[in-house]
Order: C-alpha cells, then structure tokens, then sequence
C-alpha cells in the first residue's frame, strides 16, 4: 500500500498528542442508542414482494417483514420505507385496485397492524408507497366513473364517480398527455402505461371539498390514523397533472399544499416524501416544498453513478474528497429553510448501489458509498440488499428486484420478469446469514456507519464545513456542529494511497474509524486514513 503525506494547515484549536488505533471499526464499544425522535432519520428501504417470504409460498409478505425487524433494527436504521403495499394486479402493486386493504399476497390488515406495531415497539418508523397518481383499471372508483360516461341512466352511485379521471369521447389533438381507448367507446389519460388510469387530481384542485378530495381524505385517514402508519413517499409527483407537464410547479405545489394540510390535521407529526423532479431540484423541489409544507423530496441528483458514486468512479472529475462539501451544498439548495434533505444511491427504479459504485472492484467502493451516503444531513435511504452486497443483473424492473439472498427458508423466489442470473453474479458476496458470520462483512461495516451517524446527531443535522484539505483536495475534513455534539468528518477519497492531514492545533479524539481497510490513527494535530476510508472526530 503506498503512502503519500499531505498537508494543509487550517486554525482550530487541536491540542491533544495521543496515538489512537482502531482496527477498522468505532473505537467505541457500541452501547444501546435511542432511535431519533425527531424527522431527521435513516430509512430502510423494502421491495415487499422480493424481502421475506414467511409461508412458503415463494412471495414476500409483510408477516417476514416483521420477522426481519430484528435484523434491520440491528443494523441501527430509524425505520422502514415500504414499496406500495394495497390491493393491486401486479407484482409491484403501483396500480392500486383497493386502498383500503393490503394485497392479499402480502397479508392482512392485521398483518400490516402487528407489523407497524412492533416497529413502533423498537422506536422505528413506518412509511409506505402511497400511489394518488393512477389506479389500477379492475378499481371500483374507475368502473363506475366509466359506467357514468356511458351510461345515460347511470346510477347515482356511479356518477358520485363520474370526474375521478379524466375520461373523454375525443382526446385533444393537442395534449402531450397520452389517452388510451376503453370500451370502444371513450378515451382515458395514462401517463403511464395502459393498465394505469390517470386520476383526475386537478379536480381536488377546483374542488377541495369534492366527492374526489373527499374519498382521498378517507384513504389517507384510513392508514394515518386507523392503521397507525407514520407517513407516506408520494409516487410520480411529478406526473400528477401529466408527465413533464408545464404547469408542474403551481398545481402540483397547490395539490401537495391540500394533501399536506389535511394529513397534518389529523396527525402533527406526519412524514411526507415526494418522488420529486428528476431533473434541477432548485428549480422544482424547492419552491414546492417551500409552498406545500411537506417535509422532502427526494434527491435524486445524489443517484447512481452521480453523486456519491461519482466520487468513485475511476475516472470521474468527482474523485475529491471536497465534492462531499458540493453535494451537501447542493442538497441544502434543494429544500426550505423547514425542509429535510432526502438522500440515497439506489432504489427500485435506478438500479443497485453495488454497480454504481464499481462494486466488482473491490468492496472497499461500496463500502466507503455506504459510509458517505451516512455522512450526509438530513435522511437516508437505503435499498434492501444494497447492505449485502446485491449486484444488478439487468436493466429491467425485475432485474432491479432480486429476491434477498437471506440463505434461509424466508428467501423468495423471482419476480416475474426477472431475467435468469447465476446467484454467484446476484449475490458476489453470499448470503445474509453467511455475511452475519464474519465480522469484517460488508452489513457489518454498513451496522459501524449507521451506529456512528446515530452516535453523532451533528451528522444528520448540520451541513459540514471545510475546515481542512490537501493540496488535491483528496483528503478533506468537515466540521459538523449541533447542540453538543461537535465533530469532523475525514475523507480520504484516493483509491490507492494511505493519507494524512494536518487539521491542526487543538483538542479531539477518533470517535468512530470507517476505514474500509486497514487502521486510521490519529497522533497530536495528524489524522492518517487508509485509501478509501472516512474517519469521524470528537471535538472537544
């Protein structure tokens, strides 16, 4: 291993001259921490189809979901993020057929209430995938509001119905919205595929006591307040009124406003995400956050290969440790002064974390996305299986959705679609049982990252500021302030050497070493990290 010293020096008052050692992990032993009680969170992200299946049957359910609560509980998340969850016709239940029951291959009701309480038991979140945006065709609401467009003697209770979704005899030659033929008879919008009708959200817009409005009111109700559920990722925010329409800004803000209002009369605390712009989230994230009051929007300039990822890419002008200062800079400037940043690497849409960090080169890339994506303010997300190492197999949905490779009777099968894989390529490093076993396994060190940040609330709370770096700005250091907690994170992104900095004169300790290999130590005003390594600092 070569080693390269560096130094940059920056005032802060460092004093102490001890020589710490920490063998790759928290110098600390881990004591038991409290879960946060504030928004300020990290999330365990589950594909329920794919997580643990319970009975037999080959399909995940929500019962293996909370036989696994122990597992995730272990690795120090906050709480857990469901994909959609209610009655659907797919395997991904993104087209809702009822919102007021699970899918009956995941469970029951009950099943969902003794899953949100044991959750709440261990002090963790629960928020699930609510999809407003479109329903499944087989639904109630779209069957009846069709019988009321063609039907002259409808019944009362099917023209209650009858502007759930835009239906038209004729599309508009000019709309940039797609519409799909029904019954040979009328046209419906679907911005996304032809067994997803569009709901007619503009309609809770012009009518925010309508029968729309009003039904969406019960369904929100139903899961905040008769089922307890924390909160709630809205999909496709985008597309409420169309997808990449032009008035995205004033009528989703003004939707976001009326969902946000009536959830929080009915629970304070509420958590509401939005699937928010794909593109410049200055430009869209921002302003209707600010307008709606809803706490976030997902940052989805951090994804994939951008982002933390580009800090390590082979080639990438990212690979400084300073470009950690940029992403929170840029996170900051996605959100109000009241809102939370929402970061993650990968999710069911984008692909795994394995590949675009260049996992196949070594697991000291995963590891060190895994502990960057931790030192970022505001919440996190983590897919499921990223912890494990799981790699993509393809491009597609399926491929993206790989059954977790427990290495137990709770293991899946494929979803449909899933493109035939050896698990030597799905699952590099073996099961979760066997990387339980060893402690230098990649949900190990994933465990000492979310133990540090849960140590250290200035992480999650405070947006770092420079105060050390060398002269290629590989190795940098961030000073993270709140309340009592002081502390600087240390990033040595260089891939191949060992580093040091001079911080400077002062008192601190190691608090917590991530080093993806190897030992940091710190000795008087030096701090010394292994390629590829983050280290985190108590200022005193």
């Amino acid at each position: 291993m070569k080693k390269k010293s560096l130094i940059f020096l920056f005032v802060l008052p460092l004093t102490l001259g001890c020589l710490f050692s920490c063998a790759g992990s928290s110098l600390s032993s881990e004591v038991e921490l409290s879960k946060t009680t504030d928004k300020y969170r990290t999330y365990y992200q589950i594909f329920p189809y794919s997580y643990a299946d319970s009975n037999g049957d080959g399909i995940g359910d929500l019962k293996g979901i909370e036989d696994k609560l122990d597992y995730i509980d272990s690795l120090h998340y906050d709480g857990i993020y469901l994909n959609p969850i209610c009655s659907a016709t797919s395997y991904h239940k993104y087209d809702v057929r009822d919102y007021y029951n699970v899918d009956s291959q995941f469970g029951t009701l009950d099943d969902f209430d003794s899953l949100v309480n044991k959750a709440h038991e261990k002090g963790m979140t629960v928020v699930f995938d609510l999809v407003i945006n479109h329903t499944s065709l087989s639904n109630s609401w779209f069957t009846k509001c069709f019988n009321a467009h063609i039907n002259e003697n409808a019944s009362e209770d099917d023209l209650y119905y009858k502007d759930f979704y835009p239906i038209v005899d004729t599309p508009d030659g000019t709309s940039t919205i797609p519409y799909t033929a029904y019954g040979k008879t009328v046209y419906y919008e679907q911005s996304f595929s032809g067994d997803m009708a569009d709901l007619n959200l503009k309609d809770v817009i012009e009518h925010p006591d309508g029968n729309l409005a009003t039904e969406l009111k019960k369904v929100i109700k139903f899961w905040l307040v008769d089922h307890d559920v924390d909160g709630f990722r809205l999909d496709a925010v985008t597309s409420f009124f169309g997808k990449s329409n032009t008035i995205y800004n004033d009528a989703t803000a003004t939707f976001l406003k009326w969902f946000h209002d009536y959830a929080v009369s009915l629970k304070e605390d509420v958590y509401i995400v939005g699937e928010g712009s794909w593109g410049d989230p200055t430009t869209y994230n921002k302003p209707m956050q600010a307008y709606s009051g809803i706490d976030s929007f997902f940052n989805f300039q951090d994804k994939g290969s951008q982002g933390i990822c580009g800090m390590l890419s082979r080639n990438s002008s990212l690979c400084k440790a300073t470009y950690f200062g940029s992403l929170e800079k840029g996170n900051a400037a996605s959100v109000s002064s009241s809102g939370i940043s929402s970061s993650f690497i990968a999710n069911h849409d984008t692909g795994r974390l394995y590949g675009a960090s260049t996992g196949s080169v070594g697991t000291a890339y995963p590891r060190m996305a895994h502990a960057l994506l931790q030192m970022l303010k505001g919440d996190t997300y983590l897919y499921y299986g990223d912890e494990a190492g799981m790699s993509l197999a393809g491009t597609s949905d399926p491929d993206i959705r790989q059954p977790m490779p427990w290495g137990d009777s709770y293991t899946c099968t494929a979803c449909p679609g899933t493109t035939s894989t050896k698990d030597e390529y799905r699952y590099k490093y073996g099961t979760v049982a066997s990387q339980l076993e060893d402690a230098d396994s990649l949900p190990n060190y994933v465990k000492k990252v979310n133990y540090a940040r849960r140590l250290h609330p200035a992480i999650s709370h405070s947006d770092g500021t420079l105060v050390a770096s060398n002269s290629d700005s590989s190795m940098a250091a961030y000073e993270k302030k709140y309340g009592n907690d002081d502390v600087i994170i240390a990033i040595n992104a260089s891939k191949t050497d060992e580093q040091t900095l001079t911080i400077g004169d002062g008192s601190y300790s190691l608090s917590n070493d991530l080093s993806t290999s190897g030992n940091a130590t710190l000795s008087g005003k030096d701090l010394t990290v292994p390629a590829l390594s983050v280290v985190v600092l108590n200022v005193k």
